[in-house]
Formats: C-alpha cells, structure tokens, sequence
C-alpha cells in the first residue's frame, strides 16, 4: 500500500522541503495483508522513508495518540448506549406495567361508579318507600296550631273532645285514640280516618275558630320531610293573601292557585313554582335545589374512548345480595 501525504507548513520551505513534497518524492508505508493479526494493525507505523523529515515522524507519532484517544472514547460511547438501551427497555417495560393497571384501574372506577348509580336508586326506591309508610301512619292524626299552652290542663284527650264539640259542634264520640302536646301544636290521633276528615272539614268551613280569644288552625300531620317542602312557600303565601289570591297547598308540597278568570294553576314543587309565578308578576324566592348524587357519579366518572368491561353480572350480584336481604312477604 502507497500513501501520499501532502502536509501545509507555516515556515519557509527549505530544499529539503522540495525534495519532500516532490512529485517523485514519496512515503513509503509497508504493506500489512489482510490476514495479519491485530498486533501487527495497531502497531505504530515506524517504517518510513529515508527522505522523511523528523516532523513527518512526530505528525504521525501525534496521529497515533489521537487514534488510541478516539478509540478509547468510542469504547465509552458504545457502554454509555448500551446503558442506554438497557434502561430504555427497562423504562418501557415499567410503562407497560403502568398502562395495564391503569387500565385495570378504569375498569374498576367505572364498574364502582355504575354500582353505586344503581346503589343510590335503590336507596332512593327505599326511601320513597319509607316516606310513603310514614304518610300512611299518619294519616289518622290531626294537628292543632295556636292553642295557648296550659290550657288543656291534665287531661288533652278531654279537652280537644270539648273543642270539637263547642267549636266545631260534633258528635262527642269521635273515637279519639291519643291526644298530646307536642312542639308548637297538639297532634289529635284518631281511630278513624273517616273522623279525622270530618273534624277537618268542619275546621275548615268554619274557618275562624278561637280559644281564649287566640284563633286556632287545624291541618293534617305530616312528616318532616312534607313540612320541609311546604315551608318553601311561607313567602310567597303572604304575597298571595296581600294580593287576596285564593291558594291551597296540596299534598305533598304542590302549590295551586285560582285565577281571576276562573282557571285553576298548579305548580308541583317549589321550583317550578318559582318560575311559573313570574307570569303574575310575583316574585318568589327560588330554593336551592338538593344535588342530585346520581348525576354528579356520571359527571365525574372517567369517560374513556376505549371499550369498557361489562358491569352487568357485578350489578345482578349487588341485586341479588339485596333481594336476599329483603323480608319474606308471606310470612
């Protein structure tokens, strides 16, 4: 192998210099063959010819050390990638891990999600339940509002039997089961519904009826949750009477009024109440409506564009563990 090295210089050539970089003046390398071992390939070249300068020796003497430093960093290069390489593949194999609980994970948030929609309406379902049976208990009970306290003395059940026979001018056996005070009112339990419906009616026709010169109002006993509703309207009841609006409350908390023209209108809850009163010109106050948990479960549950897993057999296990838990009607 023949190399030719055309070297720049800064100082002013010499002859030697000519006779150097002549045409016919060349560097003779020896020529290594392909089979030679690798001793042999990095060994320096020391073989030059006899018209080489001495810089041409230390140039190449400097080439060889940059090739032994290159090598050198290629070697750190080479373990700094394959370090590389083996924390990119570990990296990859932990974010593999990740995705696939994470997509456990939204599985199981949207079949807890669906468990509890259907938890909370049966929950609701129960509670209408309960608000009913409680209705029904209460549906032979009479409230009295405004009665002066003491005055009944040690006997109640006596004394609203007096009541309803001076006041009302009724039959002394009306079948009064219980008679007490409580908070704000007397509560009357009759045997009857029948009873109780007749003294209210009277009630109302007669309208104002008074003891000890304080008048006193009858009303149906309700629960806690009715009274609650029905409070709503306290406000803009009195709006209706200033305005000499004739008005009911209906059970549970619906609000009917009668207009001047003879048609009847009928709002069913304080909300819609609120609303529809504005077509009057009066203004009502409008409630704070209580946060629906089923829609705030469907807000706030993860909506993934993947295909999730069925919750079906999850909810007929939840189903069947209440049924389970349901009383044996027939007995």
């Amino acid at each position: 192998m023949t190399v030719v090295l055309l070297m720049p210089t800064t100082r002013p050539r010499s002859k030697q210099d000519d006779v150097f970089f002549s045409k016919d003046s060349i560097l003779m390398m020896p020529r290594v063959p392909r089979n030679a071992s690798k001793t042999h390939d990095q060994e320096p070249l020391r073989e030059t010819s006899s018209d080489a300068s001495p810089g041409m020796a230390e140039i190449l003497k400097e080439l060889w050390a940059f090739r032994t430093e290159t090598s050198g960093n290629f070697e750190i290069l080479r373990k700094e990638i394959s370090d590389l390489k083996t924390e990119i593949a570990d990296v990859k194999e932990r974010m593999d891990i990740a995705e696939q609980r994470l997509s456990e994970n939204e599985d199981n948030e949207r079949n807890t999600t669906r468990v509890m929609i259907h938890m909370l309406q049966v929950q609701n379902q129960l509670k209408e339940k309960c608000e009913d049976l409680e209705s029904r208990s209460r549906r032979n009970n009479l409230r009295i509002y405004s009665v002066p306290e003491k005055i009944e003395g040690n006997n109640m059940i006596k004394f609203v039997t007096n009541l309803f026979v001076e006041q009302l001018e009724l039959d002394a056996e009306l079948q009064i089961e219980r008679a007490h005070r409580r908070p704000r009112s007397i509560m009357v339990q009759f045997r009857s519904y029948v009873t109780k419906q007749t003294v209210l009616k009277a009630a109302w026709t007669k309208r104002n009826i008074q003891v000890s010169g304080s008048r006193i109002f009858f009303d149906e006993d309700f629960t806690p949750a009715v009274y609650k509703e029905r409070g709503k309207y306290k406000e803009v009841r009195k709006t209706l009477r200033e305005r000499k609006i004739k008005h009911h409350i209906l059970f549970p908390a619906k609000l009917k009024i009668f207009l001047e023209d003879g048609k009847v209108k009928v709002f069913d809850n304080p909300v819609a109440a609120a609303h529809g009163l504005r077509d009057f010109g009066i203004k009502m106050k409008s409630p704070a409506e209580e946060p629906n948990l089923e829609t705030i479960l469907r807000a706030a549950g993860w909506h993934s564009s993947r295909k999730m897993t069925p919750t079906t057999k999850m909810i007929d296990a939840v189903k069947s563990l209440l049924q389970s838990k349901e009383p044996d009607n027939d007995h």
